[in-house]
């Protein structure tokens, strides 16, 4: 894993089964529900889709988040997300 400047730490992800995620190096949480999950990390915007997401865990001042249930997708943006575009535009 690598070290980005202005987060202490490693940034890490591990998906068990598709059931269980957990990150390490969440600066923020954009916007969350139960569909998809849209947080700003020392690596870029991650969006993650899925089905009766919910938080177990969230501490981003150390920067970890542990998600529950179905996860479907995992997206990285280098971008951070525009107003203009919502959710679900896509950048170039």
């Amino acid at each position: 894993m690598e070290e980005t400047k202005g987060h202490k730490g490693t940034e890490e992800l591990r998906l068990l089964a598709r059931k269980a995620l957990m990150l390490d190096g969440v600066i923020d949480i954009l916007a969350f529900d139960t569909a998809y999950a849209l947080l700003s990390t020392s690596l870029g915007v991650l969006t993650v889709e899925g089905e009766g997401l919910r938080i177990e865990k969230s501490d981003v001042t150390q920067g970890t988040l542990a998600l529950s249930d179905r996860v479907d997708a995992l997206i990285w943006s280098e971008d951070t997300p525009s107003k203009k575009k919502g959710l679900f535009g896509r950048s170039k």
